[in-house]
């Protein structure tokens, strides 16, 4: 009964608090997920927490002010529980995943479509971008533009995913790392220029293509695959490349 309570007080404060705040939304939605969670099966509970609070610490580390890289990584969470088939939840738990994703791409997409309010909001999330380097100019365009609300890899784990392909031991290993980290079901989606910035970290233009294989369903910009293919040298493997690219976008 007590349990009960609490999930209908959570369910009720998120209708009232919806309106106030975006980020306070997103918490109401994640937080009833982990309530309906704990008094769930065992299953559940094993295989849904970690991801739910993963989520749920993504939202509150940005304090109010959400971030693309912060509601990226809670998203990512939640959608890689629902496509375990909600991890061994029951249909309410579920549900309450689904409403929580829903808020947050809500959020997302609330991020991509707020006009600047200013130069130096402008050169924050410049700053943002995976690429910055004291230089406005040189910052990936795609940066801030989402494909069905998903950005390009944040700073940090393209920065991770190209060490730990710089650092394997051969070219077989290199190739590893990429149909590993970046696999489709990982969905993590690149811009053309990091897939430019992987391809130029592999050895041979078969195992560049073999990446363009992998990720090419995941650009957010596919429309700039010229850029995403110029470390491949071979004229005939860089078609092919362009081609798989296309075919995939289609």
């Amino acid at each position: 009964m007590r349990s009960a309570m609490i999930v209908g007080l959570m369910i009720w404060a998120g209708a009232a608090g919806a309106a106030e705040s975006p980020t306070k939304a997103m918490l109401l939605g994640v937080n009833k997920a982990l309530a309906l969670a704990r008094q769930d099966s065992e299953a559940c509970r094993g295989g849904a927490l970690g991801g739910l609070k993963d989520a749920r610490d993504a939202i509150e580390t940005t304090r109010g002010n959400p971030t693309v890289e912060a509601l990226t990584k809670a998203r990512r969470a939640l959608e890689d529980l629902l496509d375990a088939g909600g991890a061994g939840c029951g249909p309410a738990t579920r549900d309450a995943m689904q409403e929580a994703a829903a808020a947050i791409k809500a959020g997302l997409d609330a991020l991509a479509n707020a006009p600047p309010s200013g130069v130096d909001k402008v050169k924050a999330e410049k700053r943002q971008c995976w690429n910055y380097r004291n230089d406005w100019s040189a910052v990936d365009p795609a940066c801030h533009a989402p494909r069905d609300g998903h950005y390009p890899l944040p700073k940090a784990e393209i920065e991770a995913i190209l060490a730990k392909i710089q650092g394997a031991d051969d070219g077989f290993a290199r190739v590893e790392v990429v149909n590993r980290d970046l696999a489709y079901e990982k969905k993590r989606y690149l811009s053309a220029a990091q897939l430019a910035a992987i391809l130029a970290r592999l050895e041979t233009d078969i195992d560049r293509l073999e990446a363009v294989k992998t990720t090419a369903r995941h650009l957010v910009d596919p429309k700039a695959s010229g850029v995403a293919v110029q470390p491949i040298r071979d004229p005939a493997v860089r078609r092919d490349a362009l081609q798989t690219i296309q075919e995939a976008n289609e």
